[in-house]
């Protein structure tokens, strides 16, 4: 499985019950930076396929029920475990003489979170 795309039907379900840390991507079709982060998460998620689960949320589809995960706006990520709160990826901020993040960048971050998240909550295991 990829990146699934799930709504406030499916989101127990598919996120809150999976057997699989879950990482949710909030987003909205008009925003420039979830555009601009949707390859790199594709990306992560073939290359972590096998230790987590990918989602998308479209916050404006269901707009109430994504306010309780965002931080502000979109894009939101947050990785969810079972029984554990979730916890949010901050979107990195572009660093000094940067426009747009290289991919190499965006997935050396994502990857500090997930070793982070590996090591505070259990939620990874070597494989």
């Amino acid at each position: 499985m990829m990146v699934r795309r799930v709504d406030s039907t499916s989101f127990d379900e598919f996120v809150l019950k999976s057997d699989k840390p879950c990482v949710v991507k909030f987003y909205n079709k008009g925003c420039y930076l979830c555009r601009g982060l949707a390859p790199v998460f594709d990306t992560l998620a073939q290359k972590y396929a096998n230790r987590l689960n990918f989602f998308t949320v479209d916050s404006e589809e269901d707009p109430e029920f994504s306010d309780v995960y965002l931080d502000g706006g979109v894009p939101t990520i947050r990785i969810f475990n079972k029984d554990i709160p979730s916890i949010l990826i901050d979107y990195p901020e572009e660093p000094d003489g940067m426009t747009g993040y290289p991919r190499d960048y965006l997935d050396q971050w994502f990857y500090f979170y997930l070793v982070s998240y590996a090591v505070i909550k259990g939620g990874m295991k070597n494989e």
